[in-house]
C-alpha cells in the first residue's frame, strides 16, 4: 500500500503565493504564468483549473501540483520548490539543484517566507518548534539529490 501523503502546511502555500504573485490574483508573469500561484495554462488545465484568475481555483490547482513535488523529489523541499520554479525537467537534467542563480535566489526567498509564516502560525497556536521540526534550509549549490523515477 502506498504511504499516505502528508498535507502541505498552509504556511508553505502562503509563502509560494507571496513569492509568486505578492498575493495579487490578477498577476501575470512575462512567461505567461497567471494568478496567485502563477500557473501556466497547460499544467493548470491538467490540475483541473478552469479559471486561472479565480483565487480559489488557482490556489487549489497550484496546491495540487505543488503537493506532488516533495513526493517526486524524496521529500527534499528545496528541490521540490526548485522544480516548481525552474521546471521538473531542469531537476531531471541536472540531477541536483540547478545551478541557475535566479532559481537559487527564488527558492531561498520562498523558504525565508515559509519560515516566517510558519513561525507566526506556531506562535499563534502556542506551539513550540521541537528540534525534530526543523524547517528546510535554503539550498546551496552543493545540494544533491537525484529525483525519484
Amino acid at each position: 500500500m502506498p504511504k499516505p501523503r502528508q498535507p502541505l502546511h498552509p504556511a508553505l502555500i502562503r509563502a509560494v503565493i507571496k513569492a509568486e504573485s505578492g498575493f495579487d490574483p490578477q498577476a501575470v508573469s512575462r512567461a505567461g504564468a497567471v494568478g496567485l500561484m502563477q500557473l501556466m495554462p497547460q499544467p493548470a488545465a491538467q490540475m483541473d483549473v478552469r479559471d486561472l484568475y479565480d483565487p480559489e481555483d488557482n490556489t487549489g490547482g497550484g496546491t495540487k501540483y505543488l503537493r506532488q513535488l516533495p513526493d517526486r523529489f524524496r521529500g527534499n523541499l528545496p528541490l521540490a520548490l526548485a522544480a516548481d520554479t525552474a521546471g521538473e525537467q531542469a531537476i531531471d537534467r541536472y540531477r541536483t539543484f540547478p545551478p541557475i542563480t535566479e532559481t537559487q535566489q527564488y527558492v531561498r526567498k520562498m523558504l525565508r517566507y515559509y519560515r516566517g509564516f510558519l513561525t507566526r502560525d506556531l506562535a499563534a497556536t502556542g506551539h513550540v518548534i521541537a528540534s525534530s521540526e526543523t524547517v528546510a534550509q535554503p539550498p546551496a549549490q552543493s545540494v544533491s539529490a537525484a529525483p525519484a523515477q
